[in-house]
C-alpha cells in the first residue's frame, strides 16, 4: 500500500512540477484563472456523453431533447427549479408520452 501511495505522489510531482516551474520563476499566477471553469468542464464531461450516446453510438434521444430544453430554459430564466422541472417533463413525455 505504501508503495502505491509513493508511486502516485511521485507521478503527481513529475507531472506538475514542470508545469509550475515557469510560473514560479516568472511570478505570474494570473494564468490560474482558468480553474474557475473547471466545475463546468467536469459537469459537461459527465453529462454530454449520457445525452448524446445511445448503445455506444452517437444518436439523438429523448434525453438529448430534454437536455436541450433544460439548457434553453436555464439560459432564458436562470431558474434552477424551472430548468429541472422542464427537463424532467420533456424527458417523461419523450420516453412515455409518445412525443
Amino acid at each position: 500500500m505504501d508503495e502505491i501511495v509513493l508511486l502516485i505522489v511521485g507521478m503527481t510531482a513529475v507531472t506538475y512540477i514542470p508545469r509550475l516551474l515557469p510560473m514560479l520563476a516568472s511570478g505570474r499566477f494570473e494564468s490560474l484563472n482558468f480553474l474557475k471553469y473547471l466545475p463546468v468542464a467536469i459537469f459537461a464531461a459527465l453529462v454530454f456523453p449520457d445525452l448524446l450516446i445511445v448503445d455506444t453510438h452517437l444518436a439523438l434521444s429523448g434525453k438529448t431533447l430534454a437536455g436541450l430544453v433544460a439548457f434553453l430554459i436555464a439560459l432564458k430564466t436562470r431558474n434552477v427549479i424551472a430548468t429541472m422541472v422542464a427537463g424532467v417533463v420533456v424527458l417523461y413525455l419523450s420516453e412515455f408520452g409518445g412525443v
